[in-house]
């Protein structure tokens, strides 16, 4: 295939899972393999509340396999948290990670996506730790603007028990082969908005956050 259909992303020496897999260290890959500027794999095992172990998975081949897919995350991540001037007192962290698939996921593209760390999914909390929905649309609409990727996702709902509004943001990136070349046409640059897992619009949309009434 002709080079100019292709995007190299290798990363960094320090964080490429091939140099520090078993095969060139004799290391396996871990929870603690470094994929990013102060990011390792555990950031991504599980979701908020139900972290996944990494010892489901046996084979050293799938561990580089889920590990390389992850330095695109990485990347999202210090594209926003290393951004102190446009970002500063707001912190992205992953909200949905690395799953675990079970028998009833079999035959599911996005469970698929989610086990191989292609699909993850982010939150933007400020110094409290609470989710900032303006920041979010920003972070969104950075990425949107400055970020490669295959599809990006503005996820609202109401699920809580209390009827709150919250919001994440899903990134599904393309399959890193080996040789971290990708061709161009993987990164398809969708967008969709989705409100209660139905789509809106196919571009992003600002919800704003449903103020709490005033106490008579």
């Amino acid at each position: 295939m002709s080079k100019s259909k292709l995007i190299n992303v290798i990363p960094d020496p320090l964080y490429n899972p091939e140099t520090q897999s078993y095969t060139e260290t004799r290391t396996p890959i871990s929870p603690r393999t470094k994929i990013g500027r102060g990011t390792t794999i555990a950031k991504f095992l599980g979701s908020s509340g139900n972290k996944t172990s990494f010892d489901h998975i046996e084979y050293e081949s799938l561990r580089r396999e889920i590990a390389r897919n992850l330095t695109l995350h990485a990347r999202a991540i210090d594209l926003i948290n290393g951004n102190t001037f446009r970002f500063n007192d707001h912190r992205v962290v992953v909200s949905e990670g690395v799953c675990k698939r079970h028998p009833i996921d079999t035959g599911d593209p996005i469970m698929a996506a989610k086990a191989l760390g292609r699909l993850c999914y982010y939150q933007v909390v400020d110094v409290y730790g609470d989710i900032d929905f303006e920041k979010t649309f920003d972070v969104a609409m950075f990425w949107l603007q400055h970020l490669k990727f295959q599809k990006l996702i503005l996820d609202y709902d109401d699920y809580s028990p209390d009827g709150a509004l919250t919001v994440q943001i899903g990134l599904l990136m393309p399959e890193v082969p080996m040789d971290y070349q990708i061709e161009k046409k993987r990164f398809n640059q969708e967008v969709e908005t989705v409100y209660n897992n139905y789509k809106l619009e196919p571009y992003l949309v600002e919800f704003l956050q449903k103020e709490e009434a005033n106490p008579p």
